[in-house]
């Protein structure tokens, strides 16, 4: 049986005339052609939020995954998404992006991940108003709490956020909600990050922080071999290391944080992509199978992080009629 992503690949050709306003694909990617390419990138967005999208990321100064070019878009030359039809930066933007504005189903979706939210709150409320938003894209953070640089950019080169949320709860505290989406992403042989080019830079950036009072995971330096820093210098446990250092970093700053107290590590990954969810590499020296119980093996609160399907994720919104478009190409396009 074949894998999810040649699955997805093979629906994305038989969608990709009716949800792709009738591109007809073989576009470039990394200077190849391929079916699943779209020769026009912003055909890769759902219409309603293309445009909108597009400026957002140039405004704020957001790298787009394998940007195909520039194109002119209300007269401004501007930065394009890739036209790769299986990106997951792609499928967050279409998922989450028309929430930006709309505080009641923002609110919705956060109280579908956590029934103590009573609403949804502004994530960049330092900046201006037409930047602001219930869901901020690329997200580093207040700060550069890291060791990876004091001039962050978003989505390149240093630890951020697929989408960010922020949620009030009934008792007065503030939520951050980190959210990272994958698509058909799988890592099952992948070498280490723990040695190799930079590999000591790594350690020497991260691992300062495993041993810190209130660190969020179960291990620290002086009682792990390298084999366990190997495997958690590997992908998709070196991001989710990485995201979680962030979000405790961010709580720990809340003043600049929009004075939030706990966070949500929210992992947004398709039921049926097997290779991901269930053939990740194992914690070495465990039994333990499956990415999310792998996973919360390493934390000391297990309940900050979980796995959702896109679908239930969006479950919510199913009672706006205003989102009933929306829905109905996100199940064409991602969801059957």
């Amino acid at each position: 049986m074949s894998n999810y992503k040649t699955r997805q690949k093979e629906y994305a050709l038989t969608k990709r005339a009716e949800l792709c306003s009738g591109d007809s694909g073989n576009g470039k990617f990394r200077r190849k052609e391929y079916p699943f390419v779209l020769q026009n990138a912003s055909h890769n967005l759902f219409a309603d939020i293309c445009k909108d999208a597009i400026k957002y990321f140039n405004k704020q100064g957001i790298g787009f995954w394998c940007s195909s070019g520039k194109s002119d878009i209300e007269g401004e030359k501007l930065n394009l998404p890739t036209g790769h039809m299986l990106s997951s930066q792609v499928a967050c933007i279409n998922h989450l992006f028309k929430l930006r504005n709309d505080g009641h189903g923002a609110t919705a979706l956060l109280k579908g991940l956590d029934r103590n939210i009573s609403e949804a709150l502004l994530v960049n409320i330092n900046d201006t108003d037409d930047s602001q938003g219930y869901v901020e894209f690329e997200a580093i953070g207040g700060g550069s709490y890291l060791n990876e640089g004091v001039m962050l950019k978003r989505g390149a080169n240093c630890t951020s956020l697929d989408a960010l949320m922020r949620g009030g709860t009934k008792s007065g505290a503030v939520v951050l909600f980190l959210i990272e989406w994958k698509y058909v992403e799988k890592y099952i042989y992948v070498q280490t990050k723990w040695t190799g080019d930079g590999g000591e830079t790594r350690q020497k950036r991260y691992c300062s922080f495993f041993s810190k009072d209130g660190s969020p995971f179960t291990f620290c330096n002086n009682d792990c071999d390298e084999d366990f820093f190997k495997w958690l210098f590997c992908e998709p446990y070196y991001q989710l290391m990485r995201q979680t250092l962030l979000g405790w970093q961010m709580i720990h700053n809340g003043k600049a944080n929009g004075n939030a107290s706990e966070f949500q590590h929210i992992h947004v990954i398709p039921q049926h992509n097997h290779e991901l969810l269930k053939k990740s590499q194992s914690k070495p020296g465990e039994n333990i199978s499956g990415l999310e119980d792998t996973w919360k093996s390493c934390l000391r609160e297990r309940e900050r992080y979980r796995i959702i399907d896109p679908k239930d994720l969006l479950a919510p919104l199913q009672q706006f009629e205003s989102y009933a478009e929306l829905l109905k190409y996100l199940e064409k396009r991602y969801w059957t």
